[in-house]
């Protein structure tokens, strides 16, 4: 009984796992995307999200094709460069802060995208843009001419097409991407803490061992 329950807990810990390390794959394939086809990238950017998506595919790899032995396979190599080195412990460092800075400027975009789309929806399901009450503001007549441009030329009007959406399925779709972005920065902030951890820890026993080889006696 006890190693059929060991077994079902074990898989599926990997379930949930491989379930969220794919999620962020395609969140850091997001950024990668946007980051390339941004002009205004700078290199930082595009070298922190390409390096976190490199990081998260290796860690999924490994997650999907778990085995007991150890196989000398780069993504295995890449996916545990903290674990024995410290030398790989400090370049994951500097890459978790790397992908911390690029994660706080998604969540900054994210923020302002959640509130504009949040004002354009309620515009939307309001009927704010087809309405032509005399109280209509200036931006919104603006936005009305454009999407009555848009229906002249597509043929199709697209606030119509978007009222089909359930506004409590928009609001669990936010609230997932908001969880997402959230767990993939605790994910992130945990390995920096680990890396940090294990460069500190380091340190600490070289030079304690340095110290007890100078308080040898040196026999005669």
């Amino acid at each position: 009984m006890a190693p059929g329950l060991f077994q079902l807990g074990s898989g599926l810990y990997t379930g949930l796992a491989i379930l969220l390390l794919l999620s962020w794959t395609l969140t850091a394939l997001a950024f990668t995307a946007l980051n390339v086809l941004n002009s205004k990238s700078t290199y930082l950017e595009i070298v922190a999200s390409s390096s976190l998506l490199t990081f998260l595919v290796c860690r999924l790899l490994v997650a999907s094709n778990p085995s007991i032995r150890q196989d000398d396979t780069i993504a295995r190599l890449i996916a545990s460069a903290d674990y024995g080195s410290r030398r790989g412990a400090v370049v994951l460092f500097g890459l978790c802060c790397t992908w911390l800075y690029e994660l706080l400027n998604q969540v900054v975009l994210l923020f302002f995208m959640t509130i504009f789309g949040s004002v354009m929806a309620t515009a939307i399901y309001n009927d704010a843009f087809t309405d032509t009450g005399v109280d209509s503001d200036e931006g919104t007549t603006a936005v009305s001419v454009e999407v009555k441009k848009f229906e002249d030329m597509a043929g199709f009007d697209p606030t119509e097409m978007f009222k089909l959406i359930p506004p409590r399925l928009l609001v669990y779709v936010v609230a997932l991407v908001w969880l997402n972005f959230l767990s993939l920065g605790t994910y992130v902030l945990g390995h920096a803490a680990m890396s940090l951890k294990k460069v500190l820890g380091s340190s600490v026993a070289v030079g304690r061992s340095v110290t007890a080889g100078e308080n040898e006696p040196v026999g005669e």
